[in-house]
């Protein structure tokens, strides 16, 4: 006689499938969310990560226009400082010059020509004697330019016609003060553009002291800037010089700007915010007079309206005591686009690499858990089997050197597993022994009741025959 195991198998099963199934998906859920919470927390690291060296990128490149623009600052500053000396050298050497002598003339000539052997930044070396009978009158004048390395006279009647209208030669005609500021040489024909210089000027007297004239050297700004300026093309940047009262001194064509900015002044093209509903102009115009500088992102101008990081300096120029100088201001526009590039490669390189990482490091714990998991989920199911009577399961080899969790519990399933199967076993046969036993009794008992019963028919049979 043997045990109905399977029968009790059979009927466990749904039962035991909907157990092993509601542990798995809670094996699965758990892996989930240990691997989401890895990618969360690497994802949140690298963002940062990013972020910050987005920053700091960013700003460096702010940085970088701010210090471009600060040494062309420097070095006008420098340009105008080494014109005023030159002018004070002109100023030596015409000074007690007889503007009738032939000779005195000469010498005056040759002083202008030599000017630009000294200052190779010059445009041009003048000077203008008044008439003695009418001081606001000119009596003579001369000046120089020079060309491709040539030096030649520079003929432009009407800076040399009537220059007593002018500040650079009525201020220190009539105030023994040298000048310092902005000299506009109008062009010829409407196509040319105008040409604006800084221009110093001072006196010059006679032998008995009295101013009888000026003398100057005018630079053209270009020059002055592009010394200077070598900042990379494809940032498209571009430095314009600002006179005191916003007017457009010199703009470099092309690039970055994208309109005509003869003479015009900032206040005549857009200068508003990134989202070009605020005017910036007022709070530009407010920061320079009070911090001297001002920078911002915003839209434009002179870039198409794309966003920009714009920066205007002021150049102030402390010459000497003597010399007031009125400032100049430094406008620096470049593209946002361009000037974050760098920025931008750097972060989608991140980002990519960022993604690299977290594809491998969900797949390596993914692969990592399932080797776990699916042990655990093969041991869950032969317990859920064994639990309900079935213990035909079979588990695979443990190496004797393998000491893991999982090894260990396979171990424990398996002997227990052999224990139970040992015990069964033995109630088998003490149930076989016992059912043999109770066979044989029940014979015996039977065979008893029968030999009673043939012993009572015969006792009944006798009586029957003795009556």
């Amino acid at each position: 006689m043997s045990v109905p195991t399977s029968s009790k198998s059979t009927t466990a099963t749904p039962k035991s499938t909907a157990t092993a199934s509601r542990k798995h998906y809670a094996l699965s859920k758990l892996m989930l969310y240990t691997l989401l919470a890895i990618v969360l927390t690497f994802g949140a690291e690298m963002v940062f990560f990013t972020e910050t060296l987005y920053e700091s990128s960013v700003e460096s490149a702010k940085n970088m226009v701010l210090s471009y623009t600060e040494r062309i600052a420097t070095s006008m500053r420098e340009v105008l400082g080494g014109v005023v000396y030159q002018t004070n050298y002109m100023q030596e050497m015409l000074d007690g010059t007889n503007a009738k002598s032939p000779e005195a003339r000469e010498r005056a000539d040759r002083a202008l020509r030599d000017v630009f052997k000294i200052s190779p930044d010059a445009y041009c070396a003048w000077y203008v004697f008044a008439d003695s009978g009418r001081p606001y009158s000119v009596a003579s004048a001369r000046a120089y330019t020079k060309t491709d390395g040539v030096i030649k006279e520079f003929i432009n009647e009407r800076f040399i016609a009537n220059p007593t209208v002018e500040p650079w030669y009525n201020q220190p005609f009539t105030t023994g003060k040298k000048f310092v500021g902005t000299c506009r040489f109008t062009p010829k024909t409407p196509d040319e553009d105008p040409i604006y210089t800084a221009v110093a000027s001072a006196p010059l007297t006679d032998a008995d002291g009295k101013i009888v004239g000026v003398c100057g050297i005018n630079i053209v700004y270009k020059s002055v800037i592009e010394v200077i300026y070598k900042f990379q093309k494809e940032k498209e940047s571009r430095a314009i010089l600002l006179d005191n009262d916003m007017t457009i001194l010199y703009a470099p064509d092309g690039g970055a700007i994208t309109v005509d900015t003869r003479d015009r002044k900032l206040s005549d093209f857009p200068f508003v915010d990134k989202g070009q509903k605020r005017n910036l102009y007022d709070e530009m115009i407010e920061t320079l007079h009070r911090d001297g500088v001002f920078w911002r992102e915003m839209s434009g101008p002179f870039i198409g309206g794309d966003p920009a990081f714009v920066s205007i300096h002021t150049i102030n120029f402390n010459i000497s005591e003597n010399v007031k100088v009125d400032p100049l201001y430094l406008f620096m526009g470049t593209r946002l686009k361009l000037l974050y590039a760098d920025a931008n490669r750097h972060l989608y390189i991140i980002l990519a690499i960022s993604a690299i990482f977290i594809v491998i490091i969900s797949v390596v714990t993914w692969v990592n858990t399932n080797i776990i998991a699916n042990p655990i989920k093969k041991l869950t199911d032969d317990a859920l089997k064994i639990s309900n009577g079935d213990y035909d399961v079979t588990f695979e080899n443990v190496a004797k050197n393998d000491v893991s969790e999982v090894a260990l519990l396979k171990g424990s399933l398996t002997k227990m597993v052999e224990r139970l199967k040992s015990n069964l076993r033995m109630v088998e046969i003490r149930v076989e022994e016992r059912t043999r036993d109770l066979a044989v009794m029940t014979r015996e008992a039977e065979e008893a009741k029968e030999q009673a019963e043939e012993a009572s028919k015969v006792k009944s049979q006798f009586l029957a025959n003795m009556s």
